[in-house]
């Protein structure tokens, strides 16, 4: 169902990044993000494939919100902007609610009836209407001089239909595909090098598959897609964390470390691992960076504009500093770094450009440069092996080990049982 019952002040937050927009022109966000300010501008409905985009955008971009359309040089602040034309906090609160309505409603729509024997729990799921797929127009086998580099498309695979972006085309000889398949383009009929697009419900739109995989077609299999909501890697802000060591004594409020590591192989990410090379972070250093406490915005606990974080990039990785601020979060942050409880760092950027390697089985992926740094951050979970974040002093002795398992918290087991009962829900229907 649409809805038009959305806070009259995520409208306004809209129409200011609107504003901002059409007076001084901009480059931040998407065709998506700048649609959306549009709809809640006008006071349109928010349909239901929106609804979760928004909620999405809007808890991963909060972060980097940072009040304010521009910085002290007069500079736009596109992670502000974006927030804003998104609807916001309001919009934020609004939909988070709205989205968890809606989805317990489906739950209960579909699950039938719940029958518990003494050996198991069977859950009964009645048909529902058909699952929506992601909406785009496609339109007729393309001709010899239709398709192009960059261009979204699709074609007929043993699962269905595939998507994916044209890296490569050839007109007068041979393509091959990451499989060693080679296919012969010719004038009449040119072959494509495809690679591989997934479909991200969290994203809402089409982002390339990770560990990415390359194709080969000839055109006359390929259908050009128009209207696909489609994320370059450039577009998808990432975060790594990093566990490491920590020193710290008393008489000191500077925290040092690394956010990033080089060389350093990450623990699996979901299918692949990654390592970052040396020289990624050279050319973003003069990005307006902030360090915050577990990447929320709410704890901010020094910036590179104002000259209180340090920032550089040295042999072994990406190396931060700054004085604990004298605030009451601070004071509490620095007790905790004194007492060993913080020793992770982490940091959120998007990606230029990259590689992916099959090593021992196992896909790799190499990045090779950083495309934006938005924050490095004193962490409580990490993600890779080895990194460091602590108290320094003028006289500093021994070594701190961090825990190195990680136990996942019972509200988040909880949490993702819940998910995937409302996937396995729709997924029956």
């Amino acid at each position: 169902m649409p809805w038009t019952d959305y806070p009259q002040a995520a409208t306004d937050n809209a129409k200011r990044a609107l504003k901002l927009r059409e007076e001084e022109g901009s480059d931040c966000g998407t065709s998506v993000g700048w649609r959306t300010a549009t709809i809640l501008a006008n006071r349109e409905a928010v349909s239901h494939d929106r609804l979760p985009r928004i909620y999405s955008f809007l808890s991963r971009a909060k972060v980097y919100d940072q009040g304010s359309f521009k910085d002290e040089d007069g500079k736009q602040i596109c992670g502000s902007i974006m927030y804003a034309a998104w609807g916001g906090d309001e919009m934020l609160r609004w939909a988070k609610k709205t989205y968890e309505e809606m989805e317990e409603k489906e739950l209960k729509r579909h699950i039938k009836a719940i029958e518990e024997t003494d050996s198991e729990i069977i859950i009964t799921f009645g048909k529902g209407e058909p699952m929506e797929a992601a909406s785009y127009k496609e339109e007729d086998r393309a001709e010899p001089d239709e398709l192009a580099v960059g261009d979204f498309v699709s074609w007929n695979s043993s699962g269905g239909r595939s998507q994916g972006v044209i890296t490569e085309i050839e007109r007068n000889g041979q393509i091959e595909a990451d499989s060693g398949f080679k296919v012969n383009g010719t004038e009449q009929d040119p072959a494509a090098l495809v690679s591989i697009y997934e479909y991200d419900n969290e994203e809402g739109a089409f982002t390339e598959r990770k560990p990415p995989l390359k194709v080969a077609h000839l055109f006359s299999t390929l259908n050009k897609v128009e209207g696909a909501e489609v994320r370059s890697k450039k577009d998808l802000v990432e975060q790594r964390a990093y566990e490491g060591e920590l020193k710290a004594l008393e008489g000191s409020r500077t925290v040092e470390g690394y956010a990033s590591v080089f060389n350093s192989m990450s623990e699996d990410l979901g299918g692949f691992r990654e390592i970052i090379l040396p020289g990624a972070f050279s050319e973003v250093l003069d990005n307006d960076v902030r360090a915050l406490y577990n990447h929320d915005s709410n704890y901010l606990l020094a910036r590179t504009a104002s000259g209180t974080l340090e920032l550089k990039e040295d042999s072994k990785g990406l190396y931060y500093r700054f004085e604990m601020p004298n605030t009451t979060y601070g004071n509490d942050m620095l007790e905790l770094f004194r007492r060993g409880d913080l020793s992770q760092s982490s940091f959120g950027f998007t990606v230029e450009k990259d590689s992916w390697k099959l090593e021992n089985g196992q896909h790799v992926r190499y990045i090779e440069r950083v495309g934006s740094l938005f924050d490095v951050s004193p962490v409580v979970y990490p993600a890779y092996t080895a990194a460091s974040s602590g108290l320094r002093s003028a006289e500093p002795k021994g070594d701190s080990a961090a825990d190195e398992a990680r136990e996942t918290p019972a509200e988040e087991v909880n949490y993702n049982i819940y998910n995937a009962l409302i996937k396995l829900a729709k997924d029956e229907c």
